[in-house]
């Protein structure tokens, strides 16, 4: 019995819980122990483990917990990125003022290698960050001058939805500037996040992403994204309304019905008056959530119901 297969057997016996029927206990242990033999064995001199690709793991830094950005770069992590580099001093400069670069990173296991011309094994997918100190700069500059790195990477399929990676100024956070090298999804989820301050303008973004959308998994993800905005939102969703057809709409007008406001209350207002769209609104107020200042209107509802 192989080295592997002996650690495999020890390991499995320490996890596995005790089962009363001995017999269907032995069985998982056995077909267990064989799954992970068959995973050490060994393909033209290499195992499994050794064919995994963690691309760019020898040219990540260091994360330190003493660096002055660790606490806001560490609010930057979920259960999909985790942070890769985040130096103890400043490591990047842009217009002569020094920063943090900071970098995250997702692993992932690449099922498809056919397809992609890649070698079957785990990969990882990078976001950059620049993180300089707010009093650093009387002007922000351009996110395009912030050294981005060419880190080697390659993304999973379902981050295709999210677009290019694009460069970008976040705004300000625990007193610091933020720009980030993302796409604008994931850009607007840390924004959101940290609770930045200024920045490009996020509703532009969405528009200009939800206009590039190639699926409309990626539409809809866009739409609940720009429901953040609020008020400022409102506008982009009336204008999809009027040219979206029925079944994509109505997924569009229930969004619109979770920005309150008078003027987002006038436009539902006039779609449940209008007979191309009356029966629609009456189905998506029953099922959406309550407006007040739309009070008028449900009792119309609760009338006709009892009719």
């Amino acid at each position: 019995m192989s080295t592997r297969l002996r650690q495999a057997f020890v390991m499995l016996r320490r996890t596995t819980p005790v089962i009363r029927d001995g017999a269907r206990g032995a069985i998982v242990i056995l077909l267990l122990a064989c799954w992970y033999a068959l995973l050490a064995l060994e393909e033209d001199g290499k195992t499994v483990d050794d064919r995994f690709e963690r691309t760019a793991s020898e040219t990540m830094g260091e994360v330190s917990r003493d660096s002055p950005a660790f606490a806001l770069a560490s609010e930057l992590e979920d259960p999909l990125w985790e942070l890769k580099q985040c130096s103890e001093a400043p490591d990047m400069n842009v217009a002569g003022r020094p920063g943090y670069y900071v970098v995250l990173g997702h692993e992932w296991w690449d099922t498809d290698p056919e397809r992609s011309g890649r070698t079957r094994g785990l990969r990882q997918t990078f976001a950059q960050l620049f993180l300089v100190a707010e009093d650093q700069f009387a002007s922000v500059p351009s996110p395009d001058d912030v050294p981005w790195s060419e880190l080697p990477e390659a993304a999973p399929e379902w981050m295709s939805l999210d677009g290019p990676t694009e460069n970008v100024y976040m705004g300000t956070a625990g007193g610091f500037h933020v720009f980030g090298h993302m796409t604008i999804p994931m850009q607007e989820d840390l924004r959101h996040r940290l609770g930045t301050s200024g920045g490009d303008d996020r509703t532009k973004l969405l528009e200009r992403q939800l206009k590039r959308c190639t699926s409309d998994l990626a539409y809809q993800k866009t739409i609940r994204l720009l429901v953040h905005q609020g008020e400022a939102a409102i506008p982009i969703l009336r204008r999809e309304i009027g040219r979206l057809p029925v079944p994509q709409r109505r997924s569009v007008i229930y969004s619109l019905m979770q920005i309150p406001g008078p003027e987002s209350a006038g436009i539902l207002r006039d779609l449940y008056r209008q007979d191309a769209t009356h029966e629609e609104m009456a189905y998506l107020m029953r099922i959406g959530p309550y407006r007040p200042d739309l009070e008028d209107i449900y009792a119309e509802i609760r009338a006709d119901a009892q009719n």
